[in-house]
């Protein structure tokens, strides 16, 4: 605002709260920050211009009002207020007489007035507008900057505006009290102990990490979007008076009580122990005669903390919380900003405000205006704050409890808020019931929204299945169905179900002499092969359970697993047999297994001599046990039924496999998502086309299989979807269904799939191994942009799910909590572990004979009853599509000879991709290849870190616990102690645009290591692809075997312009041999730094 020197009457500094709504309001783009405007509809004979005049000489009496807030060239901002200043004030008629819709200008002079805010730097922060929309009707629109005043204040003016009008009407002087200035209010603000109020405010946050509480946050960008709505509920009289009443007779302020539920609600919607949330106090000090008359920012917003236990009875926490707010209005003067700065790094500490207000039954200007024939019969308030929800309890002496939610409709789910409210009431509603409950005790649900939850839960696992049929009949019923139907695809080799029949009745016979009967393991070990699938199938038709082994895992981890499963009998291929011969020699067990040769059992009898044999095996003995990672870093081996497996692929709610498909197995048989490929294909009659391992890392090869092969159905986990996404969505153009999991989804690679492959193709599945490959399934038909993910859809036939918060009850919709599975997927158990069998297989709490799975996966009900997946309750996480445990990582460093302390975590670069990163501390810095080699001796690759980074210490909370937020923040960038070698040639520079692309990094040298950066063997494929898209060819084996720019660019070869589109299985080809593949990458990791 421009102003004379000497219109200058005072300045002083802004209060804490003033410089963040300064700061804000030039931060952001809109013009509506912090804008707040009051429309009072008034009935009478109003004399416009009179109101007006009375409105400017309330200007000129308070300060305030004349206030500029400067800050350029400034070291810290300063309000100036000043003896005369432009007031803007205005009649506007709004009665265009008959016919004439009052109502749209009057709603649109409001809207514009909205739209028009104020320019901080420029614009007088207050005006006023008298609508006439009548002969007797009208609206005042008072219109102001919150920098100058906040909500109390609103009474206050319009007492004083009504009371000048009164004068002037009667034409008497105006005798109103003088109040004291608002610069009285600064300067007892600069009077206060900030390092007093600093010291309590980090002891009320002390090991809060700050999160996000309101669940219904969009994901979509509305950073500069405000669409104000509005949204009131009522307590009814009794429900009122029972509230006022227990809060007198507990010694409570009513304020503590409502704080306590919203609490409350917020944990267990967020299934926390802990919730903050911003709370508005009055502020005015005792100290300042008259403060409660004064106009001006008095208010102040201070977190609100709300820890409870399980046990704690509810009236024992709001005496705490009573407590907690008294004591907190003594350092209630501290600004926000200073609090966050000091409590959490600079972090908002909560994402809502919810404030309470004690109202007189009815405002005294409302008398002073109705003296003058004016009746003020509503009044609505229109606010834009920094908050995306502003709650407000109000409570009329009298009256009802009134609840306003004010919120930003882009931001909050108009749905899930009014359901949120729903909850308070049932909060609310649950201790009025029984005022000695408990905490754990008090649901969000109501008794007949839970019900209903429970029905429909039920309901969804009512479907038909196979009965009394085990894999083996099933696969045998198909081969008298096709027995001359193309069974297996290799290459250019095939295998009919009759001739897969005939060789797995040789090894089932051959079983069940060594003595293998129903619920026995083999072990298996065998590359993707006809070999490892008669082997499977053979272990299956003998009656016993077959245990994956990858044959190019670590000796010491198919150590582990043989030591674990203790298999009688093991089967290997011949390239396999002497590794696992020389794993068996160091396993500490007596009875080791007998190592059998899968060749040489088929060479010793002619097939068609075999009929199937006879087993005693049911639906309900073992299929396989599958190892996945352990958070005490020994693999655990789950026992997974038959009857589980055959659910996923037969009677299913979700696909149909015909003899007319052809699946595809990309999935390592080691992994449980292989069964679905396995067997989706050998129980329905369909074709089962064998990837191998080489042709799986070149995606022009693999998209080349598709085609060929007339794939039709194929699962992939998260990261080769993507990859396929990017390569060439053309080769997809005849499949069917191509389902994908096993990693958090990227919505943009879904989205240019779907926008290709259109409706009903897409599959996004869910499912630990705990509950057999998959439990639940999304099928793409739309997708919500303002979500910004694809949900992990509805639960499989004779599957169930349920949300359940940490005291075991039901959450609703927009509500996270744990994912518990229940139902025919559900594995035994984990083999030799009873005590983590118990605590993660429990009774189903409301069918009691019935157990349920409890997944450590959060997640919730979305409004039209999908269920989004959020992320781990604990540190498990995936990484290309395998499951891990970060414990077993740490634990395998703790191991290192020199590694006092270690952690592992996931850094995620600019597209998502993620990759492992390992902070250890040691006397000194261990060689990276140092580590990755004896990580490498007990780990599979993909547990192994991209990269390591050495501390002297790792930071510690007071509970002795690593604090992940203190580790240094990492990109997948070079290591600090490297230096940057930029491109020297067209060839080099073409190199490092795609690999930065590609690997999601800012800046590539020539010597960066690919792995150290966060490549692994799918961006690998990735990366090699975009190549050819350049023209320019480079195999995945050789970008693995040079893993820097400088080194490999030799490798690539410019592809001429007439094979650009052609097949690239002969530029792209492998030159390794099936042992030097299996051990490719692995080597490679251990080759960072050399080359």
């Amino acid at each position: 605002m421009a102003f004379r020197r000497d219109h200058v009457q005072d300045m002083y500094p802004l209060s804490p709260l003033q410089k963040g709504m300064l700061f804000h309001s030039l931060e952001g783009a809109l013009s509506d920050a912090y804008f707040v405007q009051v429309v009072t509809y008034v009935e009478g004979l109003l004399d416009p211009e009179l109101m007006l005049q009375a409105f400017r000489k309330l200007v000129k009496r308070h300060d305030v009002f004349r206030t500029a807030f400067l800050h350029e060239g400034l070291k810290e901002p300063i309000q100036v207020v000043l003896s005369e200043c432009p007031v803007e004030a205005r009649v506007v008629s709004a009665d265009c007489g008959e016919g004439s819709d009052t109502k749209e200008l009057v709603d649109s002079y409001v809207k514009e007035d909205r739209e028009r805010g104020f320019d901080i730097t420029k614009d007088s922060l207050v005006r006023a507008a008298v609508l006439q929309l009548g002969e007797e009707e009208w609206e005042i629109v008072l219109s102001f900057h919150h920098i100058l005043m906040d909500g109390w204040c609103s009474d206050l003016v319009f007492h004083e505006w009504f009371q000048i009008y009164e004068s002037l009407k009667r034409g008497a002087a105006i005798e109103l009290p003088v109040y004291p200035p608002y610069s009285q209010y600064i300067k007892w603000l600069a009077a206060q102990d900030q390092e007093a109020a600093i010291t309590y405010w980090k002891t009320q946050m002390a090991g809060y990490e700050p999160r996000a509480l309101l669940p219904a946050i969009s994901r979509k960008n509305t950073e500069n979007s405000y669409e104000p709505s509005e949204h009131r509920f009522s307590f009814d009289r009794e429900t009122t008076e029972r509230l006022v009443q227990m809060a007198r007779t507990n010694g409570l302020a009513v304020s503590a009580l409502l704080h306590v539920f919203w609490g409350l609600l917020l944990q267990k919607y967020n299934d926390q122990r802990d919730a903050v949330f911003g709370s508005v106090t009055f502020g005015r000090p005792a100290a300042i005669p008259q403060a409660d008359k004064m106009i001006g920012l008095f208010i102040h917003t201070v977190p609100v903390r709300i820890q409870s236990k399980p046990n704690q009875p509810f009236m024992k926490l709001a005496e705490q919380v009573h407590r907690q707010i008294l004591a907190s209005q003594e350092y209630a003067y501290c600004g926000l900003s200073d609090i966050q700065a000091r409590c959490s790094d600079g972090l908002p500490l909560f994402d809502h405000i919810f404030a309470f207000e004690h109202q007189s039954a009815e405002p005294p200007w409302h008398r002073i205006a109705a003296g003058n024939g004016l009746h003020i019969r509503k009044q609505r308030v229109y606010e834009h704050t920094n908050y995306s929800l502003s709650v407000t309890a109000a409570l009329r002496k009298d009256e009802e409890l009134n609840l306003t939610f004010i919120y930003n409709a882009n931001v909050v789910s108009d749905t899930l808020l009014r359901q949120m409210s729903r909850y308070f009431q049932n909060v609310v509603q649950c201790v009025l019931q029984d005022e000695r409950a408990n905490v754990a005790s008090i649901s969000l649900l109501s008794p007949k929204e839970e019900t209903a939850r429970i029905q429909g839960d039920a309901a969804g696992r009512q479907a038909p299945h196979e009965e009394g049929m085990t894999i083996a009949d099933l696969f045998e019923r198909q081969v008298m169905m096709v027995p001359g139907h193309t069974a297996l695809i290799l290459d250019d080799q095939a295998v009919t179900y009759e001739e897969l029949n005939q060789r797995a009745n040789v090894v089932g016979h051959f079983l069940q002499n060594k003595g293998i009967r129903p619920d026995n393991l083999v072990g298996i070990v065998a590359e993707k092969s006809f070999e490892m699938v008669i082997g499977i199938v053979g272990i299956l038709k003998s009656g016993a359970a077959y245990v994956p082994m990858a044959p190019d895992n670590p000796a010491d981890r198919l150590a582990v697993i043989l030591e674990d499963s203790q298999p009688s009998i093991l089967l290997v291929q011949r390239c396999a047999y002497s590794k696992l011969e020389a794993v068996l020699r160091q396993i500490g067990i007596e009875e080791k297994p007998e190592l059998i040769v899968i060749e040489e059992v088929l060479s010793d009898t002619r097939p068609e001599q075999m009929p199937n044999p006879n087993r005693d095996s049911t639906p309900h003995h073992l299929g396989y046990v599958i190892y996945t990672s352990g958070s005490t870093g020994k693999p655990k081996g789950i026992l997974t039924q038959q009857n589980s497996i055959i659910r996923v692929v037969k009677k299913t709610n979700y696909i149909e496999i015909t003899p007319h498909d052809t699946l595809l197995q990309l999935s390592n048989y080691a992994f449980d998502g292989s069964a679905f490929d396995l067997f989706g294909a050998l129980l329905n009659g369909a074709r089962l086309v064998l990837v191998k391992k080489e042709d799986a890392l070149e995606m022009q090869r693999l998209l080349q299989i598709i085609e060929e092969k007339g794939v039709t159905v194929f699962f992939a986990t998260t990261a080769l979807f993507n990859a396929l996404v990017d390569a060439n969505l053309q080769s997809l153009a005849k499949i069917r269904k191509v389902l994908f999991g096993g990693e958090r989804v990227s919505f943009s690679h879904v989205k240019k799939a779907f926008g290709f492959l259109g409706k009903g193709k897409i599959l996004h599945m869910y499912g630990p191994t705990e509950s057999t490959v998959f439990a639940t399934c999304h099928e793409v038909n739309q997708l919500d942009e303002t979500l910004g993910t694809v949900p992990i859809g509805i639960p499989l036939a004779n599957t169930g799910v349920l949300i359940l918060n940490q005291d075991n009850q039901l959450q609703p919709t927009g509500a996270v909590g744990e994912l518990c599975i229940s139902g025919a997927g559900l594995a035994r158990g984990y083999l030799h572990n009873e005590d983590l069998t118990g605590s993660c297989f429990v009774k189903h709490p409301y069918r009691l004979e019935e157990r349920l799975y409890k997944t450590g996966d959060l997640a919730r009900w979305l409004e039209d009853g999908t269920i989004e997946y959020i992320g781990r309750a604990d540190q498990q996480v995936k990484i290309r599509g395998f499951r891990i445990e970060l414990g077993e990582i740490e634990y395998r460093l703790l191991l290192h000879e020199g590694i006092r302390e270690a952690v592992a975590a996931i850094i995620q670069a600019s597209d998502g991709a993620k990759a492992l990163c390992a902070y250890y501390a040691a006397e000194e810095a261990i060689p990276e290849a140092e580590l990755r080699e004896s990580l490498l001796q007990a780990l599979p690759d993909y547990m192994v870190p991209a990269l390591f980074i050495w501390m002297e210490s790792l930071p510690l909370n007071a509970n002795g616990k690593i604090e992940m937020n203190r580790l240094p923040a990492l990109d997948m960038e070079r290591a600090p102690e490297e230096h940057y070698v930029a491109p020297g040639d067209e060839m080099e520079s073409k190199l490092a645009e795609i690999w930065q692309e590609v690997l999601g990094v800012k800046q590539i040298g020539i010597t960066d290591n690919y792995f150290r950066l966060g490549g692994d063997s799918i961006k690998a494929i990735q990366l090699c692809a975009r190549l050819r898209d350049c023209r320019l060819s480079l195999s995945v084996s050789d970008l693995l075997k040079h893993p820097t720019i400088q080194t490999v660019k030799g490798c690539v070869v410019q592809v001429p312009l007439s094979e650009a589109n052609t097949d690239a299985a002969e530029a792209g080809s492998l030159d390794l041999t099936n042992d030097e593949l299996a051990d490719l990458e692995k080597e490679l990791r251990l080759a960072i730094g050399e080359g």
